[in-house]
């Protein structure tokens, strides 16, 4: 059952819907006017005094319905985004809200499973996409006329969930001389992915877009690479935020690519510069290998975005301005890298605190000690 409040042409409706069945009625200017006639509805639609069979209502739970908001608004969300809403469903909301109706689920249970990602050691960033993608599941019951209100709104705010998360430090990236060692792994035991890391650790390209590398967005003459579009769950598609853009080729990068353009493929044959006869690599495919280069290099086991916060880290580190790695990652602008890598911003605090000191006076004399003149 569902009685709504709408305004539609500077008057207030009120839109019942009951087992399938509709009806509208308007009210006039004055919102407290329908909302008074919405409850008056809601309490006779209770009595079954409205001249609606009053049937039961079919039961509709959350680990059903969730699938088909996922299916519905699939085609307006990029691939990486999909994943993710598919992957918090899958192993965090499913589980926790399985055999559940939508219409039993209240903003205490919302709260406790909140509550309880938090003691399991979740971050604040991860909740908070949780309840994004829990919010959204809800809000498109609502439009359907399935729920009025939506049980998880507000429960974020008054858990203080929004604070920053997203600042990366040594836990999350690696340092120059594991780097270095995972590239040597690489090309001494798996070789047919040591361009592929190589480029990840030089360039910082996410994953999608290292899998939709094109031999023809290389330009060696600038030493520039364009970044045009990302290969993820097996479709092409353009990069994330729909923004085309471009990456420096360090040296040795660049000789690499040369050294490989040399035995691939004459032009006209697959332009991809990842590919196994023609089909492009997955990314499962990638994952694999990089699980594996990390186990015989003996270092930590970090996801594979990791390479991007390292690529941009050891640049900080090693005293690459934050401009220049905001324009080499990609980011919209250079706050968002601070925001994200401040911790790793090579500064000389003793030697800057100094600057406020006023320049030192020579007077070719020592200070004279100043006479205070006290009159009464």
């Amino acid at each position: 059952m569902a009685v709504l409040v709408r305004k539609k042409n500077k008057k207030w409706y009120v839109m019942i819907n009951l087992n399938g069945k509709r009806k509208s009625k308007a009210i006039g200017p004055d919102k407290a006017t329908a909302e008074a006639v919405a409850k008056k509805i809601r309490e006779k639609l209770s009595l079954g005094a409205f001249g609606i069979e009053t049937e039961s209502p079919p039961k509709i739970f959350f680990d059903k319905y969730c699938w088909k908001w996922l299916a519905c608004v699939e085609k307006t969300l990029t691939g990486s985004t999909w994943s993710r809403y598919d992957t918090v469903l899958r192993n965090h909301l499913i589980p926790e809200f399985k055999g559940q109706e939508l219409s039993a689920i209240t903003k205490a249970g919302v709260r406790d499973f909140i509550l309880k990602k938090l003691d399991d050691g979740h971050s604040r960033a991860g909740i908070s996409l949780m309840k994004v993608v829990l919010s959204s599941v809800f809000s498109f019951a609502i439009e359907e006329e399935i729920l009025t209100v939506d049980p998880s709104q507000g429960v974020t705010r008054r858990l203080n969930l929004r604070a920053n998360d997203k600042a990366i430090d040594e836990t999350k990236a690696f340092n120059e001389s594991e780097i270095e060692l995972l590239l040597e792994t690489c090309q001494r035991h798996f070789r047919k992915h040591y361009l592929f890391f190589l480029m990840a650790c030089r360039t910082g390209m996410r994953l999608g877009e290292l899998l939709g590398a094109k031999w023809s967005n290389v330009d060696f003459n600038s030493g520039f690479m364009w970044v045009r579009e990302q290969y993820r769950r097996g479709r092409f598609n353009l990069p994330k935020g729909g923004k085309i853009g471009k990456v420096e080729m360090s040296d040795q990068l660049r000789e690499a690519l040369l050294k490989v353009k040399k035995v691939v493929p004459l032009k006209g044959e697959c332009d991809l510069i990842f590919n196994d006869e023609g089909k492009p690599w997955g990314e499962e495919q990638v994952r694999k290998a990089f699980k594996s280069i990390l186990k015989k290099a003996g270092l930590r086991e970090l996801k594979f975005h990791s390479l991007r916060h390292s690529c941009a880290s050891i640049l900080l580190s090693k005293g690459g301005s934050v401009t220049y790695v905001a324009e080499q990652l990609r980011h919209s602008n250079p706050h968002i890298t601070l925001t994200v890598y401040a911790h790793f911003v090579k500064t000389d605090k003793k030697s800057e605190v100094n600057l406020l000191d006023a320049p030192a006076r020579d007077s070719g004399a020592p200070n004279e000690p100043v006479t205070l003149e006290i009159r009464g």
